[in-house]
């Protein structure tokens, strides 16, 4: 089934962190199903986690149009964009997805990442807040972590190091991501 090699590809990649066995499952998703929208969105993230920019475009491109209503799907593009840093493209691209869905999460914290990376701290600081406060938000800790890497490189180290302190002692007694 090409659904299955999709995510076998996708917990190589995650978990193995193998790159090579990754695209390999990839691949076969792809070849035993080119209309798989997961295998071309699991696709993307490889192609562009390891700098294959344009290739990731295609495939986050082929995803959407595959499955054009899914949110998630769509997400990748912007993601694609932000790690080939094409800033303005992905702002530009974030914003119409939290138009359509304003609850997103993932797309409310990465537009923040985007902000961050323009220099536009305000705004990015206002952003990983907005995202600290959302409703059933898994990524509270997430976003308590950005807000301190946000303070760290825009000078802040008091208030970076406040925040690594709280996100240090709070490991002790629940789960925050290395």
């Amino acid at each position: 089934l090409a659904e299955a090699h999709a995510e076998l590809g996708f917990l190589k990649w995650i978990h193995d962190l193998d790159p090579q066995g990754a695209e390999a499952e990839l691949r076969l998703a792809l070849e035993l199903d080119p209309q798989s929208a997961t295998a071309h969105f699991d696709y993307s993230r490889v192609l562009a986690e390891t700098g294959r920019f344009e290739q990731a475009l295609a495939e986050a491109n082929r995803a959407i149009e595959l499955d054009p209503l899914s949110i998630q799907i769509r997400k990748r593009l912007p993601y694609v964009l932000l790690l080939a840093r094409r800033y303005d493209e992905a702002m530009a691209e974030y914003q119409k997805l939290i138009e359509l869905a304003p609850d997103f999460v993932q797309s409310q914290r990465e537009l923040g990442l985007v902000y961050e990376q323009k220099g536009m701290y305000d705004k990015a600081l206002r952003q990983f807040r907005l995202v600290s406060t959302m409703p059933e938000n898994y990524a509270a800790t997430m976003a308590r972590a950005d807000i301190g890497h946000l303070y760290a490189v825009s000078g802040q180290h008091a208030e970076a190091r406040r925040i690594l302190a709280e996100l240090v002692s709070k490991a002790d007694h629940s789960y925050v991501s290395a």
